[in-house]
């Protein structure tokens, strides 16, 4: 997550926040992120309009930024150990992080 947030220009964090499970714009990852996309299952979703934050995170996770035009929506997918901690923190894995615990 520090990779990410250094390329978006964030400071580091020592933990992810605390989040909502099954919520993609309140889960740990995308507040860690400063709220800047939404976080599915499989990739990070940034608004079409930010191709600055698409390209950061990109570069972060060394992969590659796919812009739906019919969404409006740049996806950016997530490396394996992000998706397993969506999987597992929707799944209530991680009570300590999740709000309504």
């Amino acid at each position: 997550m520090n990779a990410a947030r250094r390329e978006l220009g964030l400071p580091p964090l020592e933990q992810l926040p605390r989040g909502l499970r099954a919520s993609a714009a309140h889960c740990p990852i995308a507040l860690a992120l400063d709220e800047k996309a939404e976080v599915l299952l499989k990739a990070a979703a940034v608004p079409g309009h930010d191709r600055k934050t698409a390209s950061a995170l990109a570069r972060a996770w060394q992969t590659r930024a796919q812009l739906d035009e019919h969404y409006g929506v740049w996806f950016v997918p997530l490396p394996e150990a992000l998706r397993r901690f969506v999987t597992d923190f929707d799944d209530g894995n991680f009570p300590e992080l999740d709000v309504e615990a």
